[in-house]
């Protein structure tokens, strides 16, 4: 066969398999860039409606009772579809035609989390509507012998326990698991709050009382209600007490000593500290260590600890199976919204677990949009470090004698004085109403230092290195984080040992 006629059959033969092979590559890389987009998209409405609630939570006098946790919840949900449904405006989508899409939303906080959700109200004719579903604990049953409890957890080392004890007795009891006392300073507590805002006039002295900031000015002791007004205290009982240890704030002397007592009051008086790991009903372990005796290799506040890896185990395996048997529901009512996709609970990486296990976050789903050759699957995870009910170690800030706000193992802070230290929550803006007029202020006006809250580059420590090689530093942080944890808001409070 000749030459002419050989290279006639290839070209015959190759051009259409060229052709198939350019429009396949072309279809996925549209399906990449689509599916980039798309994460992009959900990522920022999922980082405006947890900004939203961050907003909403911080400025909010009520420390976290349920009823404003749902509304400012609610609230956020509304954000998360108007940008959602703003993102893809132009590509046809409205807030209506998404919501098929969304699965479900998960909202973890302190204690428990929140799952939104479509669902069949069989109240209302049967129709799919989008809701949360019951506040969902951070809990695990136990039993050994006549101990038969249920642990409720949170993202840090407190803890509530209901049920029987060794002696088959009902108890109750929460507090902080602590190991030891750390050594305090003694410390006075200042902010600005003047509707005039002058910062030469210097800092108004507080201190907690209750979990409530009481301020002290020539006229007397005062707080601010929840629509931001002045308050001027009356009650003699409680001035009594404010007016006690000059002007020294005793909240994380507080703190050690409740510690000290639901340990060895509650938690050893009743038998927990036997507990082992085996004998969590929730989870399938056959370990013999023991979950809440203290111990230098059980120190609750290390991540490598027996108790966190156990704390983190619980809440994973029940947000896998809530979220899980939220998403599966879903799929026995979606024909009704327009979709045929099959919806599943997707592997989300450790990365993501480290997030979720660790701060307040927000986690949305969005499923089954056609893109190109495939179906759009994807989840975003955004943390909120900024809120009352979880004091995260990270978000203690300091004051150092140049004049700005350092995190504990800044570079500017070695060799520096401390004047102060205070939650990052407290560095944001706030609101006063005088009368009919409205101000806006901050608490602590100083600036952000730039090597190690801007960036990271002054940071040459890590947190724990800065802390056992400086006992300034070491007496200022667990000071700070006793305090601020002692006063931060709790729903299951049982201190009755």
């Amino acid at each position: 066969m000749k030459l002419q006629t050989l290279a006639v059959i290839f070209v015959i033969i190759m051009i259409p398999i060229s052709l198939v092979i350019s429009a396949y590559v072309g279809t996925q890389i549209d399906t990449v860039v689509l599916q980039t987009s798309y994460d992009t998209r959900l990522s920022n409405a999922t980082y405006d409606a947890i900004k939203a609630y961050q907003i909403n939570e911080t400025n909010s006098t009520t420390q976290n009772i349920y009823s404003e946790k749902m509304r400012d919840i609610e609230a956020s949900i509304n954000i998360f579809y108007n940008s959602l449904a703003t993102s893809f405006g132009y590509g046809g989508f409205g807030e209506n035609e998404l919501r098929p899409y969304i699965p479900a939303i998960v909202y973890t906080l302190y204690d428990g989390y929140y799952i939104y959700s479509p669902y069949e109200n069989i109240s209302n004719d049967n129709n799919i509507e989008n809701g949360l579903k019951p506040y969902i604990y951070y809990s695990c049953h136990y039993q050994s012998g006549q101990i038969d409890i249920v642990v409720t957890y949170t993202l840090d080392n407190y803890i509530t326990i209901c049920g029987y004890n060794n002696s088959g007795t009902y108890v109750t009891g929460s507090g902080y698991l602590e190991r030891g006392t750390a050594n305090l300073y003694s410390t006075t507590l200042s902010e600005y709050n003047d509707e005039a805002y002058k910062p030469e006039d210097g800092k108004t002295l507080y201190k907690y009382y209750n979990g409530k900031k009481y301020y002290k000015d020539d006229t007397g002791w005062y707080e601010f209600t929840v629509d931001r007004r002045r308050n001027d205290i009356k009650d003699s009982a409680i001035i009594s007490v404010l007016n006690s240890n000059a002007q020294r704030d005793n909240s994380a002397e507080n703190y050690y000593t409740s510690s000290g007592k639901f340990y060895n009051n509650f938690i050893k008086t009743n038998g927990f500290d036997t507990l082992r790991l085996r004998d969590a009903k929730d989870l399938n372990s056959d370990s013999n260590d023991k979950i809440f005796e203290l111990s230098a290799e059980n120190d609750p506040n290390k991540a490598n600890s027996i108790f966190s890896e156990h704390r983190r185990d619980v809440i994973k395996k029940s947000i896998e199976t809530n979220l899980a048997a939220a998403i599966e529901g879903y799929n026995s009512i979606s024909q009704t919204q327009g979709t045929t996709f099959n919806f599943e609970m997707p592997v989300i990486n450790e990365v993501e677990w480290d997030k979720i296990l660790n701060n307040v976050s927000m986690i949305s789903f969005m499923q089954g949009l056609p893109i190109k050759n495939k179906y759009y699957m994807g989840y975003s995870v955004v943390t909120n470090n900024k809120n009352k009910e979880f004091v995260d170690p990270n978000s203690l800030f300091f004051i150092g004698s140049d004049g700005y706000y350092h995190k504990i193992n800044c570079k500017n802070l070695v060799g520096a004085s401390i004047g102060g230290a205070y939650r990052n929550i407290d560095f944001e803006r706030k609101s006063l109403v005088v009368g009919d007029e409205k101000y806006y202020y901050f608490p602590q006006n100083e600036e952000a230092c730039y090597d190690c809250i801007i960036s990271s580059s002054g940071i040459d420590k890590t947190q724990e290195e800065a802390l056992n090689t400086d006992s300034d530093k070491y007496r200022w942080y667990y000071t700070a984080l006793a305090r601020e944890r002692y006063n931060s808001y709790k729903v299951n409070k049982f201190e009755n040992y």
